[in-house]
């Protein structure tokens, strides 16, 4: 979809999302080439820092799962705007015991 609104134009205030899993090389230059409006993160591939990185760019992060409680105590402390879980009932129940 990027490059067809590259080529092609795209509607105004359209911003899209990505999920390039891991930040690398070949991924940050995809993300500095597109009007990104977030970018799904595998978990555990990135950190606070990158976090704030993508913040300061625009770009809000999701985490691409988030299966398990320590994990999503990271996710509250790193400021991830949201995630993906096959286990929203078990989510649920540990954020009403914690916040």
């Amino acid at each position: 979809m990027q490059e067809h609104y590259r080529i092609n134009g795209k509607p105004e205030g359209l911003r899209l999302g990505a999920n390039i899993r891991f930040i690398n090389e070949r991924t940050m230059d995809f993300v500095r080439r597109s009007d990104l409006w977030e970018v799904g993160l595998n978990n555990e591939a990135f950190t606070k820092a990158d976090v704030e990185m993508f913040a300061a760019m625009g770009i809000k992060v999701f985490s691409n799962l988030g299966d398990y409680p320590e994990w999503w105590k990271q996710i509250c402390d790193m400021g991830i705007a949201g995630f993906k879980t096959n286990y929203p009932d078990a989510y649920t129940e540990w954020w009403n015991s914690n916040y």
